[in-house]
């Protein structure tokens, strides 16, 4: 810093000129910077963060989406098409159109269900060689039944939200039938005829051991 004084005569007072020196170099004008990460380096390392993240969910999704391509043809090609020979089995008290209708009818609903992501390969191993040998035991008597405990199996697995696209074919008698219920090893109640046939057999077989005794 220089300072000048200004010698005039008089009883003025004298001024006071002050020069202060130039700070030197370019940055000495700059505040000091604040201690810490500088905000440039945040946000390129929140987009290589964001980078690697979108990196490894698409990576995810494409090896889901194969898997699941891949359980869905095998679905629709070889379980759905395992109930294909029943259409040929067809009941004496049926058209062979309306129980081929019956039949493609629950194929789709195999489709669906294979498609349904709801089942691994195994389970459709499973599952194909379950229908296989259901459609092998067919025989034209049985095969209407047959198929509705398929159907019934089917829905059951795939759950209200994708047998509900299926409706169930008008052929085939309805889950609640007194012969669906005792097949599946459920109890069903005896109608009075019944019980009264009942009584008659026992009345019959203790008249004949009493015969007998004597």
């Amino acid at each position: 810093m220089t300072t000048v004084w200004n010698g005039s005569p008089g009883n003025r007072p004298a001024r006071k000129i002050r020069f202060d020196d130039y700070p030197s170099g370019r940055d000495a004008s700059r505040p000091p910077e604040a201690p810490g990460y500088s905000g440039r380096r945040a946000v390129i390392g929140g987009v290589l963060t964001l980078a690697i993240l979108t990196s490894c969910l698409a990576l995810a999704f494409r090896e889901w989406r194969a898997g699941y391509r891949e359980r869905a043809a095998f679905g629709a090609g070889h379980v759905a098409t395992a109930i294909e020979p029943l259409a040929g089995v067809v009941p004496p008290d049926v058209s062979p159109a309306d129980w081929h209708e019956a039949v493609t009818d629950a194929r789709a609903m195999l489709v669906t269900l294979t498609a349904a992501n709801l089942l691994d390969l195994d389970q459709m191993h499973a599952l194909r060689d379950e229908v296989a040998a259901r459609v092998a035991r067919a025989r034209p008597e049985t095969a209407r039944d047959d198929l509705a405990r398929l159907w019934d199996d089917l829905a059951a697995r795939a759950g209200p939200n994708v047998a509900g696209r299926h409706p169930r074919p008008k052929l085939l008698p309805p889950p609640d039938h007194p012969q669906m219920r005792s097949e599946r090893g459920g109890n069903t109640k005896k109608s009075s005829a019944d019980k009264d046939e009942d009584k008659k057999k026992r009345k019959i077989l203790t008249a004949d051991d009493a015969d007998d005794r004597r």
